[in-house]
């Protein structure tokens, strides 16, 4: 590919390659895609389609409302117009006020106001980079922000993998389980990381006894994504995976202090959250900048990402493993997975938030049958 200040961007072969692109992957129906990016207090956006030298830099959102047609979808990560500012970060720029003030002028134009996540943002610029670098000049690495939102706005146009979400109606609402989120989460990593301290999930303070009732809710269950198989050959065994439940039992209940291993019950306003609440707060399953926490780690990273692998293979046949360029066994990166494998992932990520759920709604009623003293985390 031609160095960027070599590059020329040339719209007849550009064009081509979207609608090959496109008749793979899908991507939006919308009359025009614009990715909108912040960088150090600076706000760019780029058409969906055009090379990053055609990216523009706004000095204000009335700005870029104005440049808006309808019919037009205004794609940005949900950190920078969806998250009202704090004052300590310039990604975070503008108050609830201004963002829900430009929410209305978006809708007032016509377009359509959609966010991702800033998690996904690497995926866009390599899906863009991988097919795209020839002929728009984009490339994986993270060069400024006028590459990003060239990414964003290809990968948007092209394909349709990626969940977007709609606006908050009151942008203040984001801010509003801040404090849960926060403290849930230090104390589930307080609790979790003793496990690295080789303590086992059946034994922590404060959970063993809410965890070893739930496991023997699921025990005789065969899911791949919440049991693990024991032992080996004939004596092989399916059983409910300690490392899953005492990750959303920990979320639910801990000890009550460093040096008092007496269980709590840890709440919100005097309630145990729901499931939506608690999985788009305490495990991140959402749309937003902030830590995961060792809990989100074990369920995504440790547990589902060999589960989905052995799902694949023994329901449909596909692997969803390879040989790296050493010749080693390796994941198939997401970016390079066919339509068939991105099917597969979509419908097993399906069956383990279902699972997910059964796992924390069980929590909380052996939890909240407990009588355990009450902690409100907010």
């Amino acid at each position: 590919m031609a160095k960027k200040s070599e590059f020329v961007f040339d719209p007849a072969p550009a064009a081509a390659k979207i609608a090959e692109v496109r008749s793979i992957y899908g991507g939006t129906n919308h009359r025009r895609v614009v990715a909108a990016d912040i960088g150090k207090g600076d706000l760019w956006a780029c058409v969906g389609g055009m090379p990053p030298t055609d990216a523009m830099r706004f000095h204000s959102l009335d700005e870029l409302a104005e440049f808006l047609e309808p019919g037009d979808l205004l794609v940005c990560e949900g950190a920078h117009l969806n998250t009202p500012s704090k004052g300590r970060s310039k990604a975070q720029p503008y108050t609830a006020a201004e963002l829900e003030a430009f929410h209305r002028e978006v809708e007032e134009v016509g377009a359509t106001l959609m966010f991702t996540a800033m998690g996904k943002c690497p995926r866009m610029r390599a899906f863009a980079a991988k097919h795209f670098g020839e002929t728009h000049g984009v490339v994986a690495a993270k060069k400024g922000d006028d590459n990003d939102t060239a990414c964003i706005g290809l990968y948007v146009l092209t394909s349709n993998k990626i969940a977007l979400v709609h606006p908050r109606e009151d942008v203040e609402q984001r801010r509003a389980w801040s404090g849960y989120r926060v403290n849930v989460r230090e104390r589930a990593n307080a609790t979790l990381n003793l496990a690295r301290d080789s303590v086992p999930y059946t034994e922590m303070p404060g959970v063993s006894e809410v965890v070893q009732e739930v496991m023997d809710m699921f025990d005789g269950e065969t899911c791949p994504f919440i049991t693990k198989e024991v032992g080996s050959g004939k004596n092989a065994y399916s059983a409910p995976n300690p490392q899953l439940f005492a990750s959303i039992v920990a979320c639910v209940v801990g000890p009550k202090s460093e040096f008092d291993d007496t269980p709590v019950l840890f709440t919100r306003n005097g309630a145990v959250p729901g499931w939506g609440t608690f999985k788009n707060n305490a495990l991140r399953f959402n749309q937003c900048h902030f830590k995961s926490g060792v809990a989100r780690s074990n369920l995504v990273h440790w547990i589902f990402r060999s589960a989905i692998v052995k799902f694949a293979l023994n329901r449909y046949g596909v692997a969803l493993r390879g040989k790296n360029e050493k010749g080693n066994s390796a994941s198939v990166r997401r970016n390079d997975f066919t339509p068939e494998q991105d099917a597969i992932m979509s419908e097993a990520w399906a069956i383990y938030r279902r699972q997910l759920r059964r796992v924390y709604r069980a929590a909380v009623e052996v939890a909240t049958s407990k009588g355990y003293e009450e902690v409100n985390l907010d």
